[in-house]
């Protein structure tokens, strides 16, 4: 967007503003956007001002929407849920994001994660993972883990953890071409223990070639 020298500097004045507001420092937007920190200096000291995919970028990493930093026309943030969740940092941008109090989570599936349909998530919430970053949702459909992990729940899967060790801890699995959740525990031979609500013996024992660990659940409307 072209502008005049009294505009941008109105911009630069708000683009001040809203990282000041969001405690978004410019080590922050460097991570953000890949710009080097002399040039994300420049739009703090009147040296420049982004522009094209990059003051997109800055605009996701300060929550604002184009028109409002560029022209200070419109609401600060986008008017619609989706766009103003469109404009919120994926927990994969974790480390790059650490002002932002939610991150969008993607669902798990058994082709990876998919970032477009996404739920949110806190912090705080994040925070009980080892590996924010990593973290994805999944829908419970099955009953394998209940009561703990009903059918219906919404589980938050870290799928940093690939390696079931120990035992007692619920893991997202996949096997016969669909996704469970199962109390998983290891024995002496170095089988797995799944603890399997939907059985009449409770449990199964499987080999660990057997199944695909794709991560550990670290909550589900709630701690487990």
């Amino acid at each position: 967007m072209a502008v005049d020298k009294a505009s941008r500097e109105a911009a630069e004045r708000r683009l001040i503003q809203r990282a000041n507001e969001l405690g978004v420092k410019q080590v922050d937007l460097v991570r953000a956007t890949g710009k080097g920190k002399s040039t994300v200096n420049g739009w703090f000291v009147g040296k420049g001002f982004p522009t094209g995919v990059t003051l997109i970028k800055v605009c996701r990493a300060l929550r604002c929407s184009v028109e409002w930093l560029v022209m200070g026309e419109g609401a600060v943030a986008p008017a619609s849920p989706a766009h103003f969740v469109a404009s919120l940092p994926g927990a994969w941008e974790w480390r790059h994001h650490p002002g932002a109090n939610h991150l969008r989570l993607p669902r798990l599936t058994l082709d990876g994660n998919d970032q477009v349909e996404v739920r949110l998530a806190s912090r705080d919430m994040l925070k009980r993972s080892e590996h924010p970053e990593a973290a994805a949702w999944l829908p419970v459909v099955g009953a394998c883990a209940e009561p703990v992990v009903a059918l219906g729940d919404l589980a938050l899967v870290d799928t940093g953890c690939r390696s079931i060790e120990g035992s007692g801890e619920y893991w997202a699995l996949a096997y016969s071409g669909g996704i469970a959740v199962h109390r998983c525990h290891t024995d002496p031979s170095g089988s797995i223990i799944l603890e399997d609500a939907s059985r009449p013996s409770g449990a199964m024992t499987v080999a660990r070639g057997d199944i695909k660990v794709l991560g550990k659940v670290f909550m589900r409307y709630g701690p487990i």
